[in-house]
């Protein structure tokens, strides 16, 4: 289905559990200890991995369909029609992500605190998403 959001699919609940699952997933190697610059590079990466599979499932359970699209703007053109809050959560995320996961530079504490903590909201409204 093309719309203004791109490429979709439809999905349902259990799909929202499975990329939730994997959200908390990556969640978990975003938090680990990164004092090098490689480490925060891998977290920050994991950090917008995380973010973007909660999207998938808050859209999932909410809108019944998730953005296949390889472009992310997309996908947050789809999380603005459940909340423009979380869309710009995911977009702070999609705007780091070259930078996480093709370098050009590396990412330094604050710039990783601000991904983790976008992430953590994300996934937070995923499971508020999934539990309602």
């Amino acid at each position: 289905m093309a719309n203004k959001a791109g490429k979709t699919v439809p999905c349902n609940r259990a799909e929202a559990l499975k990329r939730l699952a994997t959200a908390k997933s990556y969640q978990v190697r975003a938090g680990e200890l990164a004092e090098t610059e490689a480490d925060r590079q891998a977290a920050a990466g994991n950090a917008v991995l995380a973010g973007i599979a909660a999207a998938d499932a808050i859209c999932c359970v909410r809108l019944g369909r998730t953005s296949k699209s390889s472009n992310h703007q997309d996908s947050i053109t789809l999380l603005t029609q459940v909340d423009k809050g979380l869309a710009d959560s995911l977009r702070v995320l999609i705007s780091k992500k070259d930078l996480a996961h093709y370098g050009g530079g590396f990412v330094n504490a604050e710039v990783l605190k601000t991904l983790r903590r976008n992430s953590a909201h994300l996934i937070e409204a995923a499971e508020a998403a999934v539990t309602s």
